[in-house]
C-alpha cells in the first residue's frame, strides 16, 4: 500500500495486521525467499480460528507489497497474486459443499 493514495489510519490498520499476523513468522525471510508455502504456514493459525476477514486482508495487503516490490524491480514476479486459494474456504467448491455435482 502506497501511504499518500490510502488514509493514514488505514495505513496504520494494515501495518498493525502484518506485524501482528505475518511479521512474526515472516521477518527472518528475504523478499526473493520468501514463498507463498511460508506465508500460508504463518497465516494457518487465522484460517483454523476462522478469521476469514482478516486472512482475506492480510493476503491482499501481502499481495499488494509483492506487487510494488515487482514494480520497483526488487523482485522478478509475484508470486502471491492468489494467496487466498491456497486457504480452503477461498478454493474451489469442495463437493461436500455441493452434493448435486458429485
Amino acid at each position: 500500500m502506497k501511504r499518500e493514495e490510502v488514509l493514514e489510519q488505514t495505513a496504520k490498520k494494515a501495518y498493525r495486521r502484518i506485524e501482528l499476523h505475518a511479521l512474526p513468522a515472516l521477518s527472518h525471510f528475504l523478499v526473493d525467499d520468501l514463498r507463498p508455502v511460508h506465508v500460508v504456514k504463518a497465516l494457518t493459525p487465522l484460517a483454523k480460528a476462522k478469521k476469514r476477514d482478516t486472512l482475506k486482508r492480510i493476503c491482499r495487503i501481502i499481495n499488494e507489497i509483492m506487487f510494488l516490490a515487482k514494480a520497483s524491480g526488487d523482485i522478478d514476479m509475484n508470486r502471491f497474486e492468489d494467496l487466498i486459494k491456497l486457504f480452503p474456504r477461498y478454493g474451489a467448491p469442495s463437493p461436500s459443499n455441493q452434493p448435486f455435482f458429485v
